[in-house]
């Protein structure tokens, strides 16, 4: 898999295992039906499956690693503050919980690691079916399919827009979303939930471009999922076609997401330039 003299092999190697773990916890409450479904109010709802892989995967990152920062979208506030200059883990212990609740298998565990505000390492791991994905700055994405020996992961060539395929979510589809999509003029579409698996279906190749335009994304949902792209060749930015950056205030992406190929990511910001500008997700 790796050569355990790269670096980052000993970060690498903890966050599969942790993604593993907290999977194997997420999933020890799906099969049983034991969801205790909360809410947060405008942020949604949360179960006790994401706060039992938020306390596992937080408590061991900071124990191995006590220097880092580790934010998590179960935790309290950003402790980014005051700690400009570490290295910040950035979680969500389960990517999806809409579809968690709703049993459709669609959800997944993101860890990430950045640095100087970028990602440089991510998992994605979907408990249902035992995928898991992962990638290092340098150094390719790789998934682990059922369970199988890893493979190396690249996006399409696909080049033109009304040729290609595009992810769409299956819980949050709006005007804005079909405004998007008319714009882009793909010729097909699939959906599905989590953030982080819409990119597994880029750098598996079933899809080429994936639009969010609404600002309700945070941090967490695009960390691990944003490296794993750019190392499969694919690219990641907000809706003016920015890079997205980590070490900023807030922990919002005020600006929408667009994810793609990178083979006409250019022609697909200009297209989508008008929507986000009616909708003020950028100026």
């Amino acid at each position: 898999m790796t050569d355990p003299q790269e670096p980052l092999d000993r970060e690498l190697r903890l966050a599969m295992k942790l993604a593993r773990d907290a999977g194997a916890a997420i999933m020890a409450r799906y099969l049983k039906g034991n969801l205790a479904v909360e809410s947060k109010g405008a942020e949604g709802p949360v179960t006790e499956a994401d706060k039992a892989a938020h306390r596992l995967i937080t408590r061991e990152l900071s124990g191995v690693f006590p220097d880092d920062v580790v934010v998590s979208e179960e935790g309290e506030g950003d402790p980014r503050a005051g700690r400009e200059g570490k290295r910040v883990w950035i979680v969500d212990p389960l990517d999806g919980t809409a579809d968690f609740i709703a049993g459709n298998g669609e959800f997944s565990v993101l860890i990430g690691l950045v640095v100087d505000g970028a990602p440089i390492l991510g998992v994605v791991y979907q408990p249902v079916g035992d995928n898991l994905f992962y990638a290092v700055k340098g150094r390719g994405a790789f998934a682990e399919l059922d369970g199988r020996q890893p493979t190396r992961l690249r996006v399409t060539d696909e080049k033109r827009p009304e040729r290609m395929t595009a992810v769409v979510s299956r819980n949050h589809r709006s005007k804005t979303v079909d405004a998007v999509l008319e714009a882009i003029g793909p010729a097909r579409e699939i959906t599905c939930g989590s953030v982080g698996l819409k990119v597994t279906q880029l750098v598996l190749g079933e899809a080429d471009l994936y639009f969010h335009p609404s600002p309700k994304t945070k941090l967490w949902d695009t960390a691990a999922p944003q490296i794993l792209l750019e190392e499969a060749g694919g690219v990641l930015t907000d809706l003016a076609g920015r890079p997205l950056r980590y070490n900023v205030p807030g922990l919002a992406n005020p600006h929408g997401l667009a994810a793609s190929n990178g083979r006409a990511h250019g022609e697909l910001i200009q297209r989508v330039e008008p929507v986000a500008r009616d909708a003020g997700l950028i100026g």
